[in-house]
């Protein structure tokens, strides 16, 4: 964590010990994502941050 928010690369977990959701964030707003389901299959990704995710980085940065 950085300045109290999440910071870097995250991760989910199901139960079953596989990754749900792996996530980077800078000051709690994540600006890349991956979601899997149950299987390791990936579900959902976002790859690169948008326009508005930029600015509010840069004011964190």
């Amino acid at each position: 964590m950085k300045k109290s928010s999440l910071y870097g690369k995250q991760y989910e977990y199901y139960e079953n010990g596989k990754i749900k959701r792996e996530f980077e964030c800078v000051a709690g707003r994540v600006m890349r994502y991956i979601k899997f389901d149950e299987e390791g299959n990936v579900i959902d990704e976002k790859d690169t941050p948008n326009e508005s995710d930029t600015l509010y980085a840069q004011k964190f940065g």
